[in-house]
């Protein structure tokens, strides 16, 4: 394989990976965050393009840097480190534990799994302390085994059923 990167007016940088085969996959990162991604089978001058929103690109990236593998198949919002599962999870509006802090819900201690951060619309909130309050529609980044992961989803009222549904 064969990496170069050019850096063009209108999108920040074209990323060109040659193939042993001849193929080329062309990454786009535009200035506005999108990423496209073409491909040109050998000899050809057209290409098969995408572009990604920023929902797409994660999940896309999870696919390539190895979060699924013949073992074991994750979920995209899942990465597999060493028996640990970082998992983003949505709190709905009326989550059980919306307006309570950390310190208050004993999470670690309950379940196992520790919260690394909190999305909170635009804003992250990493490594938040135990006096922060969760709300509704918060974004959660918790860390545990699987088995606490899932522990932990079912204190806070998500379904296995509500899980599938939302991914259709």
């Amino acid at each position: 394989m064969d990496l170069k990167e050019i850096s063009l007016s209108s999108a920040e940088s074209r990323f060109t990976i040659m193939s042993k085969n001849g193929d080329k996959i062309e990454v786009v990162i535009y200035n506005d965050g999108r990423r496209g991604i073409e491909y040109y089978k050998k000899d050809s001058k057209m290409p098969s393009s995408i572009v990604m929103n920023e929902e797409d690109i994660p999940q896309v990236a999870a696919v390539l840097g190895g979060a699924f593998n013949d073992m074991k198949v994750l979920e995209p919002r899942d990465i597999a480190l060493k028996g640990l599962i970082l998992e983003w999870i949505k709190l709905e509006q009326n989550a059980s534990i919306a307006g309570k802090s950390l310190g208050e819900l004993r999470l670690r201690e309950t379940t196992g799994v520790s919260i690394l951060a909190i999305l909170r619309g635009e804003n992250l909130l990493p490594s938040p302390k135990e006096n922060k309050i969760l709300l509704g529609r918060d974004y959660i980044l918790a860390i545990g085994k699987k088995e606490q992961i899932e522990k932990f989803k079912e204190t806070i009222g998500i379904r296995k059923e509500d899980e599938l549904s939302s991914l259709l």
